[in-house]
């Protein structure tokens, strides 16, 4: 089960990502953060369960629990970050907004 494409969508395009980049193995900090980001926007958006969004992405259930809370951490710290995610939550048929991060640290 893929990830919707609406979410691919603003994922890929807010942080200059492929959708093979996504989906893929890679590890780089970069793409793990978008990564947990679509993770994130499935399950609120749409109420994915965990199982569900790890099939997505091709993932254990608990990489996406990890993702989940690790974005939702960052949200509460950055507001910025979370104004645009809260964007793309409330309209995921709007355009396609970009977002140029600070790499995320940990």
């Amino acid at each position: 089960m893929p990830p919707p494409p609406k979410i691919l969508e603003h994922v890929v395009h807010a942080f200059d990502l492929t959708t093979d980049d996504i989906l893929g193995r890679a590890r780089t900090k970069h793409i793990a953060w978008a990564r947990q980001v679509a993770m994130y926007l499935c399950r609120e958006a749409l109420g994915y369960s965990y199982p569900e969004i790890g099939k997505c992405f091709n993932r254990d259930h608990t990489t996406a629990m990890h993702a989940i809370s690790t974005v939702a951490a960052y949200m509460r710290r950055d507001v910025v970050f979370a104004e645009w995610v809260t964007t793309i939550l409330s309209d995921l048929n709007a355009p396609v907004r970009r977002f140029h991060p600070v790499l995320h640290a940990d």
